[in-house]
């Protein structure tokens, strides 16, 4: 959850601790350990292990990189799909048809008045881009729209049980969120900003000619 819905942040969950001990050790945990000594870990049947990793090219570089960098740090072979950042609508044509050369993608999306999970996360949304559904996960979203989600202590609660879920089946991982800035004439009333994006279709706008 974003800052501005910080009453739906649960506050026993706290994100992933940085840290590449921990994640090399659950790799040789998991078997996947550099066997020909190449710096980078094998599959457990010993096979070499390529991550292929699809990135839009609106996403900025300097992260990208610093990302497979940390990747590489830990002896994970993660390589750009195409070898540099994709056209966004190519990106797109692939993830739309499941493209079964994608490893790994980066993904983003925005979260408007209510943060509707359902819209992102549902079993037929079709942002779901990962493709999980669960009965439990179909349960928690539904709780989200319900008529007792009218009542604001069910809804931050429900909203607590679905990011708790959410954390521990890691189908994604959230990293960053991005802040915009708008200017706003002082002559402009009636105006709310919370959230932003496209406000000016949702609020009564009054423009006070001078």
């Amino acid at each position: 959850m974003p800052p501005h819905f910080a009453a739906y942040q649960s506050p026993n969950v706290t994100g992933y601790d940085y840290s590449p001990e921990k994640a090399m050790s659950l790799l040789d945990e998991a078997g996947y350990t550099d066997i020909d000594g190449d710096g980078f870990s094998e599959n457990p049947d010993g096979s070499p292990l390529v991550i292929k990793w699809a990135v839009p090219n609106n996403n900025p570089e300097t992260v990208v990189m610093y990302k497979l960098q940390c990747w590489n740090d830990i002896g994970l072979d993660v390589r750009l799909l195409t070898g540099t950042l994709m056209d966004v609508n190519a990106y797109y044509d692939m993830l739309f048809a499941d493209a079964p050369e994608i490893d790994m993608f980066e993904f983003g999306w925005v979260v408007e008045e209510s943060p509707n999970l359902q819209d992102a996360w549902g079993r037929f949304a079709i942002p779901n881009f990962t493709r999980f559904a669960s009965e439990e996960m179909d349960e928690l979203l539904a709780a989200l729209d319900s008529e007792e989600a009218w009542d604001r202590d069910y809804r931050v609660e429900a909203y607590h049980r679905f990011t708790e879920y959410f954390f521990e089946q890691s189908t994604a991982i959230p990293t960053i969120w991005r802040t915009n800035l708008y200017a706003v004439n002082n002559r402009v009333r009636n105006y709310t900003g919370f959230p932003v994006q496209n406000a000016i279709e949702r609020h009564l706008i009054e423009i006070i000619k001078q």
